[in-house]
């Protein structure tokens, strides 16, 4: 099967499809599961995979509320961690445990420049406010607040 041809005959443009599904991740969105296969029931404070466990936590949330997230890899080099699109608005999901600052990242710059988002957040610990690269809103916020968005 010639992936190029199928890829063309269903409409999609092939580079946006690596660019999609370079480098897949695997998340368990039950956390409790993959503590117990981790086997690892520390404290979250004491835990070195506290971006995964966010992640995973972002991604069940999202699901749970109705929402299809895709993946943004680009060659390797820049990645978003979630991507949202309805109704032609698509909206961009960065998960960091701890910022010290509210510089947008090279992956950030890359995703807003190749797809112009309407907005960007940001969840983490410990920064919070509201920055504007060109016509998309970053928002900084607590990772709880993805309960009271809407997206």
């Amino acid at each position: 099967m010639n992936i190029s041809s199928l890829a063309n005959d269903i409409g999609i443009n092939r580079n946006k499809t690596k660019e999609l599904i370079k480098s897949p991740k695997t998340y368990l969105t039950d956390l409790g599961l993959k503590n117990a296969l981790l086997r690892n029931f520390n404290p979250y404070h004491l835990r070195q995979d506290k971006g995964a466990i966010l992640e995973s936590f972002i991604l069940s949330t999202l699901i749970q509320n109705g929402k299809k997230p895709s993946f943004w890899n680009e060659s390797n080099q820049h990645e978003m961690d979630f991507v949202l699109e309805e109704k032609g608005r698509i909206t961009g999901i960065e998960v960091k445990p701890t910022l010290t600052d509210v510089k947008l990242s090279p992956s950030v710059k890359a995703f807003i420049n190749k797809h112009n988002p309407h907005t960007i957040y940001i969840f983490n610990h410990n920064i919070r406010g509201k920055e504007k690269l060109g016509k998309t809103e970053i928002i900084f916020t607590h990772y709880l607040n993805i309960f009271s968005l809407t997206f």
